[in-house]
């Protein structure tokens, strides 16, 4: 099982000419900030996964800095510099390409995947969800929302369910924690994920990585 955090600088221009306020997102400083809150309160509870932790980000300094100013910080912690990365997943129109990118990026790990947003705070331990996703053929992400059905036309959920021939009887998810086996990766799923988003951010539908994740995993059963 690999635990990841994805953190880079958000380019929020983008984000606001897409609808979302700058200072929705503060600053930068501010996420890298939260990234760390998020990593501290899972050792918290989890610190017998602390060698399964991997961080990735476009600023290792900073992050590393953060990580030793909040005593997060510990001789083995994967830290990994991949800002060349993501500055190509930044050309993309789509404000969380990166994202996106990311997801499938993780998939050639050939492993059982937590992934945890960065605004994510732990509150538990989790040894039973990491064994369930051992033992049992299930997709777990952080919380259901609602049916697409149930969703208001200006979301545009449900034009994005019809343009990829999904029911509008799909469940959608919170996507800031996704985990599942490997042999869900193996089934292609977050390549499948990132090829829908396509599809659904050609409609200007903002939450088309979120849409897409789920609508994939609905589809794998």
């Amino acid at each position: 099982m690999k635990i990841v955090w994805l953190v880079f600088e958000y380019d929020r221009k983008k984000l606001s000419d897409a609808g979302r306020g700058q200072d929705m997102y503060h600053d930068n400083i501010e996420v890298f900030k939260y990234t760390t809150a998020s990593i501290k309160t899972f050792l918290a509870h989890n610190n017998n996964l602390k060698d399964s932790i991997n961080i990735f980000t476009d600023n290792k300094f900073l992050m590393v800095d953060l990580l030793k100013q909040y005593d997060v910080f510990y001789e083995g912690l994967n830290v990994y510099d991949i800002k060349d990365k993501i500055e190509d997943w930044k050309l993309h129109s789509y404000p969380w390409n990166p994202k996106a990118a990311f997801l499938k990026y993780i998939s050639e790990f050939n492993d059982d995947i937590f992934f945890i947003d960065n605004d994510c705070i732990c509150k538990n331990n989790v040894d039973a969800l990491i064994e369930s996703v051992k033992s049992e053929d299930k997709i777990y992400f952080w919380e259901k929302e609602r049916k697409i059905s149930e969703s208001r036309e200006y979301w545009g959920w449900k034009a994005a369910a019809k343009n990829t021939g999904n029911p509008e009887e799909y469940y959608v998810y919170n996507d800031g924690i996704i985990v599942l086996g490997k042999r869900f990766i193996e089934q292609g799923y977050f390549d499948n994920s990132y090829n829908m988003m396509e599809t659904i951010w050609k409609l200007e539908v903002f939450t088309a990585t979120q849409l897409a994740t789920c609508f994939v995993a609905q589809q794998l059963g």
